[in-house]
C-alpha cells in the first residue's frame, strides 16, 4: 500500500491502525512496501493527528479523530487544531496545511479511529477558520464555489489580485471590503458553528487538551533521545492506547475506560522488566518517571486523583472517590449526567496536562 492508495479510498472505507501508521512512517522509505515515489510521500509522524500526502505539493491531508471524541458530536463538522501546551500556533505546518486548504483546493481525508481500524467519513472542505478549530463542509472538487473558498481576511497592507482581467495598478487592490463582503455572503449561506459549550462557558474540547499532552509527552522523549537516556513512554503502547483517553467520556462506563488507561499510560508504558534480576528480591520492572514526579507536590496530587479514580472506576474501591469528585465538580455526588462526565474528564486532562509540563521540565533538569 502507497499513498496513492489511500488518496483513491472510497469514503466509508476503513483501514487499521496499524496499517495507516506504518504506511505513514514507511512511505517515506525508498525501495518498502510503502514508498510509491514522492509525489506520494506521507509527511508529519504516524503519531500525530494530522499527516499530508505529497513532498513537494500536497494532494490531501488526512485527519484523524476518534469516535467520541468531542464533547458535542462535531464529526465531519469540526476538527482542531495541534496545540503544544495548549497553545495553537498557526503557523505550524501541520496547521497551515490545513488552513491552506481553501487556497490550495486539496481535500481533508477526515479518518475516525474505532477500536482497531480508522474509517474515511468523508472527504472536507475549510469553511471557517476560529481560534482552535476550523469548521467544515463536504469537499466537491468538481464544484469549487464560494464554499469550498472562504478567504482569511489579512491584514491591512496585504494586495491580491482581483479576477477582472484588468492590467496594471487597477488589477490590484486592498482586499478587505472584497473579502468581508464575500465572507458574510457565505455566512448567511451556511454554516456559522457554534462553539463547544459545557453550559453556557465555553471550553476545550477533550481533543484539544489530549492533543497538547500529547505533543508533550512526544517532547519529553525527545529530551530523553538528547540526554542519551532510555524514552520515558513507550511509543508503541502509546499508540495502542490513546484512542481510549482521547475519546470523550459521556457515561460510567466511558469514564471507567478513561481512568484505565490514563493509569497503563503513566504505569505500565513508563516501565520495562528488569533485565538484571537475578533473585526474588531484585525489583522485577524499572521504572523510568522520576520518583519525585510521583512522591513530591504539585504532581504527587495528579497522581493521586489518577489512583483514587481508577481504584474506583476499575476495583470498585471507594477510598478518596467523594473529596475528588467536590474537588473536581464542586460537588461530592458525582457525575450525574454525561455532560457530568465530560467535564469530570476535562478537569483531569488538565490536571495531566500540567502534570506533563512539570515532567518535561524535571528530565529538562536531568
Amino acid at each position: 500500500m502507497t499513498g496513492k492508495d489511500i488518496l483513491n479510498m472510497k469514503n466509508g472505507q476503513s483501514i487499521s491502525k496499524s496499517d495507516l501508521f506504518s504506511l505513514i512512517q514507511y512511505s517515506k522509505v525508498k525501495d518498502s512496501d510503502n514508498w510509491g515515489g514522492e509525489e506520494y510521500y506521507i509527511r508529519n509522524t504516524p503519531q500525530q493527528g494530522i499527516n499530508w500526502i505529497g513532498k513537494h505539493k500536497i494532494l490531501a491531508v488526512i485527519i484523524k479523530s476518534e469516535k467520541g471524541k468531542y464533547i458535542e458530536d462535531s464529526h465531519g463538522k469540526t476538527y482542531a487544531f495541534k496545540a503544544r501546551n495548549g497553545k495553537v500556533n498557526k503557523k505550524e505546518k501541520a496547521n497551515q496545511a490545513i488552513i491552506n486548504q481553501p487556497k490550495d483546493k486539496y481535500p481533508l481525508m477526515y479518518f475516525i479511529g474505532d477500536n482497531n481500524e480508522y474509517k474515511l467519513i468523508g472527504r472536507f472542505a475549510v469553511s471557517q477558520i476560529f481560534d482552535k478549530y476550523v469548521s467544515l463542509i463536504p469537499f466537491n472538487e468538481n464544484i469549487l464555489t464560494e464554499e469550498n473558498n472562504i478567504i482569511p481576511i489579512p491584514d491591512d497592507k496585504t494586495l491580491i489580485a482581483k479576477s477582472t482581467g484588468e492590467t496594471g495598478e487597477n488589477h490590484y487592490k486592498e482586499p478587505q471590503n472584497e473579502i468581508k463582503k464575500i465572507n458574510a455572503k457565505i455566512m448567511k449561506l451556511k454554516l456559522k458553528e457554534k462553539p463547544l459549550t459545557y453550559g453556557n462557558n465555553e471550553i476545550v474540547s477533550s481533543n484539544m487538551i489530549t492533543q497538547s499532552i500529547r505533543d508533550i509527552i512526544l517532547s519529553i522523549n525527545e529530551n530523553c533521545k538528547l540526554h542519551k537516556k532510555k524514552d520515558i513512554f513507550d511509543q508503541a503502547a502509546l499508540f495502542k492506547i490513546w484512542g481510549n483517553i482521547e475519546k470523550s467520556c459521556k457515561s460510567k462506563s466511558d469514564f471507567k475506560g478513561f481512568a484505565e488507561n490514563i493509569y497503563k499510560l503513566l504505569r505500565e508504558t513508563t516501565r520495562y522488566i528488569n533485565p538484571n534480576k537475578k533473585n526474588k528480591n531484585d525489583r522485577h520492572y524499572i521504572f523510568l518517571i522520576p520518583k519525585n514526579f510521583i512522591k513530591k507536590e504539585p504532581t504527587k496530587h495528579f497522581w493521586d486523583i489518577v489512583n483514587t479514580l481508577r481504584h474506583y472506576y476499575v476495583h470498585d474501591e471507594i477510598g478518596n472517590i467523594a473529596n475528588v469528585y467536590k474537588e473536581l465538580l464542586n460537588k461530592s455526588s458525582g457525575p450525574e449526567s454525561s455532560e457530568d462526565y465530560s467535564k469530570l474528564q476535562i478537569k483531569v486532562l488538565s490536571l495531566f496536562e500540567n502534570a506533563m509540563k512539570i515532567l518535561l521540565e524535571m528530565v529538562k533538569d536531568e
